[in-house]
């Protein structure tokens, strides 16, 4: 039996390292939070990463740590094309709160896709936002055989969901580092995963993340990191 050809290959990134918990432990998210001079370093990296690949248009979340990072991944030949749908989750009244308090108050928070920070969305409602948002990407990419889209932490594994058919709750346990990659393959009428939140620092990332902020590990593994 012959194997059918990979048609498209969906590049789909985590913006790099930004200060989405601050140095006391405070979640902000919904403000131009700007990447650190590390997650600078890192968005270079993924450039030199994608230079080969000779992008046409690099798709984004409108907000600013993801665009930073797509307009350093994209080079000087792509396009930056931004959505607005592609935004975080909302932490509703929780942003500028502790983080802590914040997902203590809402304990299956990033675990449950049905559950919220107070005033916020859950994860199932970002699905509903971002499922059509990446079926409109496609399309406006035509028979583009690469397509790249730099989003978040929750918003990948939403959109990870939607094109792999994952249950929700799985789909929450996977890990989406600061400028991981995740590569989708479609063939035969379907998305296959290709590979799941590379990296271009490699294996030294996992033992970096938790040392940055005073947050308690297991705020961290509810993060995706």
């Amino acid at each position: 039996m012959t194997p059918v050809a990979v048609q498209r290959r969906l590049f789909l990134a985590r913006h790099a390292e930004t200060g989405t918990v601050t140095p006391d432990g405070r979640l902000q998210s919904a403000g131009n939070v700007p990447l650190t001079g590390r997650g600078r370093a890192q968005a270079d990296a993924l450039g030199r990463a994608f230079a080969a690949a000779a992008l046409s248009h690099v798709h984004s979340s409108t907000q600013a740590r993801a665009m930073e990072t797509a307009e350093r991944l994209a080079g000087p030949g792509a396009t930056l094309v931004a959505h607005k749908d592609l935004e975080e989750i909302s932490l509703g009244r929780a942003e500028g709160r502790p983080a802590r308090d914040a997902f203590a108050a809402a304990p299956g928070y990033l675990v449950d896709p049905d559950v919220a920070l107070e005033g916020g969305e859950t994860p199932r409602q970002v699905l509903g936002r971002v499922g059509p948002a990446i079926e409109r990407i496609l399309a406006q990419e035509g028979d583009a055989p690469l397509v790249a889209v730099v989003g978040h932490g929750c918003v990948n594994r939403m959109l990870l969901a939607h094109l792999l058919e994952l249950d929700l709750w799985r789909a929450l346990r996977l890990r989406q580092d600061w400028s991981g990659v995740n590569v989708l393959e479609y063939r035969d009428g379907g998305w296959e995963l290709g590979a799941l939140n590379w990296n271009p620092d490699g294996l030294a990332e996992f033992g970096r993340t938790r040392g940055i902020a005073g947050v308690a590990p297991e705020v961290w593994k509810q993060l995706g990191r």
